[in-house]
């Protein structure tokens, strides 16, 4: 785990610097969708609940399951190598001293985060724009866009978070998409 927690995503200002997680961010599926079928989620969390709640319940099942010693937090994954049957050699970096081991594991599970780096479209749109451009993988808060006029780019679940939040502050708040969803 890249972090010195677990979370990952729903960690608002991970340590890891791969959170894409907002003030105000909510789960917009349920809690009891999104829940462990061998551990559900507290029944007094709201039916989608706030990224504080949802870094907690990851928390209390690390607990609950006992698997916290076996986390190694502030450390990175440089690279996996298959071995011979069917073993695999993983290279890992301490983010906190820059020391570098190999460890031999039966199995990997790849599970980086569609979140974690931000994507821009390919190729870029055509001419200039000399406004601010961020990414939603950087929004915080609607508080930079006071006053102004905002478009916001997507029709995913963060773009549209994102104009809701902006449309409470913004002069006005304007999306777009290449295409419409449902």
């Amino acid at each position: 785990e890249r972090s010195d927690r677990v979370g990952g995503n729903w960690v608002f200002g991970n340590k890891s610097g791969l959170s894409s997680a907002y003030r105000s961010l909510h789960i917009n599926t349920s809690r009891d969708r999104m829940a462990y079928s061998d551990f559900p989620m507290p029944r007094d969390y709201p039916d989608f609940p706030h990224h504080t709640l949802i870094a907690r319940y990851f928390e209390q099942y690390v607990d609950h399951f006992g698997f916290r010693s076996h986390i190694t937090f502030s450390t990175s994954v440089e690279r996996v190598e298959p071995l011979p049957q069917h073993r695999f050699a993983v290279e890992l970096r301490s983010l906190l001293t820059d020391a570098c081991e190999r460890r031999e594991y039966a199995a990997v599970v790849v599970a980086n985060g569609h979140h974690s780096f931000p994507r821009f479209p390919e190729p870029p749109f055509p001419g200039t724009f000399s406004g601010q451009v961020l990414h939603s993988h950087d929004f915080v808060d609607s508080q930079p866009f006071v006053g102004k006029r905002v478009l916001v780019l997507g029709m995913g679940n963060s773009a549209m978070d994102i104009a809701v939040e902006c449309s409470h502050v913004a002069e006005r708040v304007f999306l777009a998409a290449r295409r419409g969803a449902h």
